[in-house]
């Protein structure tokens, strides 16, 4: 089994925190067990309020979130050390019960499980397991923010997915928030086989799509590797299984006109469907999940390279 929250430095043990990300010792630790979360840890300060972080003795944040599992190893979720620090969420998927999605970005952002079974049966401790109705009826997961202040300037979004069918009869977003057509974005397998990306930063939505069809139609044999990088001035770009997909001629992701520091959509990321006023979700995704992240950096080719071998 990983160990998704232990670290050990200088042959003393620490284990990390699943609400704030920095390190304790394990004796400082208090079991999520009394509050609901069997397997997880809270740091003192995380558990009681009243003893802020200062009064304990801690690794600095970002030494428990280079490395997910013991360090010099290959146990936890696997990352590229370059792109880490630019993280800003990542959901790896490996829970085996509840209806919490933990960060292992540091920041602490939970994900919410909504409309999932309630007998754990999405979770099989490596992905998570989405499932639609229709175009408007599905579960997803609820990131409680926008990300108004990554997605206003260079960004990467990276997952893995395993769709029940390769190419859909209709959109299908892995991820997405609208508050209207000229404040979205999202990415989704779309109807016609292509893959596409919507993003709306100052009032001109920019489209890409790929330029053949993404995946083979029916049921998949294997995870599919994802990046999506957007930077300013320059495109929307897209790499699948490390390599750089071509986009199609009109719909090519071009950011020359655009002004990424007027995003501002304001509601909610959802993850597995796109999320919209009134807490409408649509288009949910239909299969499983795994090692999502967003990035405050548009990840270059090489970045891209490593983590899909890092993450294979």
């Amino acid at each position: 089994m990983q160990k998704m929250n232990q670290i050990y430095i200088s042959g003393d043990r620490w284990v990390r925190c699943d609400e704030c990300g920095f390190g304790y010792r394990y004796s400082q630790m208090r079991k999520g067990v009394s509050l609901g979360q069997k397997g997880h840890y809270i740091c003192p300060a995380c558990f009681d309020p009243r003893h802020p972080h200062t009064d304990w003795k801690h690794r600095p944040r970002k030494e428990g979130v280079l490395v997910g599992g013991n360090i010099g190893t290959k146990e936890g979720p696997q990352t590229d050390r370059v792109t880490a620090s630019y993280r800003e969420l990542y959901y790896p998927f490996t829970e085996t019960t509840g209806s919490v999605a933990h960060d292992y970005s540091g920041h602490g952002i939970k994900g919410s499980l909504t409309n999932f079974p309630t007998d754990d049966t999405q979770w099989n401790g490596s992905s998570l397991l989405f499932s639609r109705t229709s175009n408007s009826s599905g579960n997803f997961v609820d990131c409680k923010t926008a990300f108004d202040n990554v997605l206003k300037d260079n960004w990467s979004v990276s997952f893995q997915i395993l769709p029940t069918d390769g190419q859909t009869a209709y959109a299908e977003f892995v991820f997405g928030s609208y508050l209207s057509a000229t404040r979205q974005v999202g990415g989704f397998l779309g109807s016609s086989t292509t893959f596409d990306v919507y993003y709306a930063p100052n009032g001109t939505k920019v489209y890409w799509q790929s330029a053949a069809a993404f995946l083979s139609n029916g049921a998949q044999s294997a995870f599919t590797h994802v990046v999506i990088t957007a930077t300013s001035g320059e495109s929307i770009r897209v790499y699948k299984n490390g390599s750089i997909v071509a986009a199609d001629s009109t719909n090519d992701g071009d950011l020359s006109d655009s002004t990424m520091s007027d995003y501002n959509c304001s509601y909610p990321l959802a993850i597995g469907a796109i999320g919209g006023l009134n807490g409408t979700h649509y288009y949910p995704f239909d299969g499983r999940i795994k090692n999502f992240q967003i990035y405050n950096a548009a990840l270059s080719a090489s970045q891209v390279s490593t983590l899909y071998s890092e993450e294979s």
